[in-house]
């Protein structure tokens, strides 16, 4: 890759790379979306806008920083870690929820019936 300035900005470098890009530009696009999501997961990039992951993910998709495979192993265990935090939202809410016992529904049936 050509001498990058170290003024210009990610934006401005993804801007150039994206004109230059090839015939895989939308599979690609496809993969630096898949990324982000990942780097997301990361406690690094936890605070960081979600435009400015995808910015990230093109840039190091176009430079072959990152591997099919490796998104393809990043999409798997993140789907793994979803699945997880899922059920334990689920679980969470599921406690909190104060079923009515069948003694109540009692209590509460023969009140009605007076």
């Amino acid at each position: 890759m050509e001498y990058i300035n170290k003024a210009e900005t990610d934006g401005e470098l993804l801007d150039r790379l994206i004109s230059d890009y090839g015939p895989h530009k939308y599979n690609d696009l496809v993969h630096a979306m898949q990324w982000a999501r990942h780097l997301r997961h990361l406690e690094e990039y936890r605070g960081h806008a979600l435009s400015e992951l995808i910015e990230k993910a093109m840039i190091a998709i176009a430079e072959n920083k990152v591997s099919d495979e490796e998104i393809a192993k990043a999409v798997e265990s993140d789907a793994v870690l979803d699945r997880r935090m899922a059920q334990r939202r689920f679980e969470k809410a599921r406690q909190q929820e104060s079923p009515v016992s069948e003694e109540d529904i009692k209590k509460f049936s023969s009140e009605d019936e007076k």
